[in-house]
């Protein structure tokens, strides 16, 4: 019998259909057995890992115990002598209105380079520029992460906090920089109605008569209006200063301890860090040379005892929750470190009492204030303005 050579073609496509059904077959069933043999291994390094995890819990838990936020003894007593001090000090209206005065914020230390007018549009725009970012940093920006460096025997659990919104306003350096901008408009505004009276220019609209009896009633002999522009300028340049020596010499070095990420050298810190001190020193040694009477130290000082009662509050009420505990902004202001946070606390309340030392002295003997008798020097005002901000400002790593 004859083979077919023909059938024997025909019947070859089936076989390898067959046997290409039976490879796939084959492989899926492999894959499957694959698949079951790793879930049971998906399952147990799920469960692992979150063993893990709890196990980190409970060694943090034992490493940094929750604590109720309350400051130790010491500083509570310490915050009540500072309380007990100042508030008998504080200023009268009365002696605020001695040196609140149009003439005190229309002075220019050298008019010859600095008109009213000009003064007047260089404190606006500072005050544009400091308003502007607060308004974007609480309403428009997405805000940002903060990473507390805690001393290595601090009692708290180092969690990330977020700041957003009116969160962002609650650094100090925030409010130092509002107390910054508010100062620098209501100054500007007393200088710029001060000019249009004086120049009768811009006040065409309703009649030079009418506008200047707004002008003068509602800004130039507004008496509540001159007591707060003084006390905001007392408030900002020492305590500006006090912001920017702080970020320098106290947080910059103890954030790259820490190795933590930060946003120390980014655009928004340089502003409120750095222009901050750079800003005050530039209406002192520049502009109006405004005198700061060292007699009225106790202002600063109530701001300075209200913020520390406010990061008490707020380091549970929004920093912290209870699974973390309580959260600060400033390794200083942990209250787990027993003496060291009474101790930063002195360092504080010593340094700013400093600072609002040397602005008055400098102002009044020095550069030639608009309290002084002695002819300012541009040469030695430069200089000033050059070196302080050398020493207080850092700007890179």
């Amino acid at each position: 019998m004859k083979s077919n050579p023909d059938a024997y073609i025909s019947i070859m496509p089936i076989t390898d259909a067959i046997s290409d059904k039976k490879v796939a077959t084959k492989a899926a069933e492999t894959q499957q057995q694959q698949q079951n043999q790793q879930a049971p291994t998906k399952k147990q390094n799920d469960n692992v890992e979150q063993e893990q995890e709890q196990e980190q819990e409970q060694v943090m838990a034992q490493q940094h115990p929750i604590q109720s936020g309350i400051p130790p003894w010491h500083s509570v007593a310490f915050i009540a002598a500072l309380v007990a001090i100042a508030v008998p000090f504080l200023p009268s209206a009365e002696d605020l209105d001695e040196f609140s005065s149009v003439e005190t914020w229309t002075h220019r230390k050298f008019p010859d380079l600095v008109s009213l007018r000009s003064l007047a549009g260089i404190r606006l725009g500072t005050a544009f520029v400091a308003l502007g970012l607060t308004f974007y940093l609480a309403c428009i920006s997405p805000g940002w992460d903060v990473n507390p460096n805690y001393k290595a025997h601090s009692k708290l659990r180092p969690e990330h906090v977020r700041l957003q919104g009116i969160g962002t306003m609650c650094p100090f350096t925030s409010w130092c920089w509002m107390i910054l901008g508010v100062g620098f408009l209501t100054r500007g505004v007393i200088a710029l109605a001060a000019c249009l009276v004086e120049e009768d220019e811009g006040l065409e609209l309703l009649g030079n008569n009418i506008n200047k009896a707004v002008l003068e009633r509602y800004i130039l002999q507004n008496k509540l209006l001159l007591r707060i522009t003084l006390v905001l300028w007392e408030m900002t340049g020492p305590l500006a200063t006090l912001v920017s020596c702080v970020v320098k010499y106290g947080i910059w070095p103890q954030v790259l301890r820490g190795g933590k990420p930060h946003l120390l050298a980014n655009f928004r810190n340089q502003l409120q860090h750095n222009c901050n001190s750079i800003f005050s020193l530039l209406e002192v040694t520049m502009l109006g040379g405004v005198p700061i009477m060292f007699s009225h130290l106790s202002m600063a000082t109530v701001l300075g005892i209200v913020y520390i009662f406010f990061t008490w509050f707020m380091a549970t009420a929004y920093f912290g929750n209870k699974k973390v505990g309580p959260q600060y902004l400033y390794w200083f202001m942990d209250t787990t470190l027993e003496q060291t946070t009474t101790m930063a606390l002195a360092a504080l309340a010593s340094t700013l009492t400093f600072f609002y030392a040397l602005y008055s002295f400098l102002i009044h003997a020095v550069l030639g204030g608009a309290s002084s008798e002695s002819a300012p020097s541009l040469t030695t005002n430069l200089l000033f303005l050059i070196v302080g901000s050398y020493l207080v400002c850092r700007f890179k790593e």
